[in-house]
């Protein structure tokens, strides 16, 4: 389950990377200014609300997807979408800023990823599992209470990345814009 998953995140971050390529050709010198107007927006107030959204979207979209067949197709292309959108952001930022746009990116972006990146894969795994058992491709197994468990632990340690993000996030950008001011 995980190689799939892995494969799907593999492809979206290569069709990410071709993607800010096109952009950053067609858009040009207004990427640049695009990246900064988002990094002043990002240092300053920014809502709390979008900061759980933000955390808690594909991780929870694809737990949902887990209680549909349909689900064995759509929780993999959730993985390549995420995928997509992380690398066409980074590449757009590290084309548009050269070496900075790097470190805004990884500041900006990246933070975010430690905490989303490994409970999105292991959400994603057990719903491809049991999507997989609904289809009628997989034989059910005896689902262990750890797996509950491990689920609480993961929203504990998304609340704890967006907690994080807010307190350390604003400053953070605020000393890395001052490079570029």
């Amino acid at each position: 389950m995980v190689f799939l998953l892995s494969l799907c995140f593999l492809f979206g971050i290569f069709a990410g990377r071709g993607a800010a390529l096109y952009a950053y050709d067609a858009a040009g010198a207004s990427a640049a200014s695009y990246i900064a107007s988002f990094v002043d927006r990002r240092s300053g107030e920014y809502p709390a609300a979008l900061s759980v959204f933000g955390y808690f979207r594909y991780p929870t979209a694809a737990f949902l997807l887990g209680f549909i067949p349909f689900g064995a197709v759509l929780i993999p292309s959730a993985l390549f979408l995420e995928a997509f959108s992380l690398s066409f952001a980074v590449n757009l930022f590290t084309l548009s800023l050269s070496e900075y746009g790097l470190f805004l990116a990884l500041a900006s972006i990246g933070f975010r990823y430690l905490f989303v990146l490994p409970c999105l894969f292991y959400i994603s795994a057990l719903s491809l599992r049991r999507s997989l058992v609904r289809a009628g491709m997989l034989r059910r197994e005896n689902v262990s209470r750890g797996t509950a468990s491990a689920l609480i632990i993961c929203a504990a340690v998304l609340f704890i990345g967006v907690v994080v993000e807010r307190v350390a996030l604003p400053t953070l950008l605020s000393y890395l814009s001052s490079f570029f001011t």
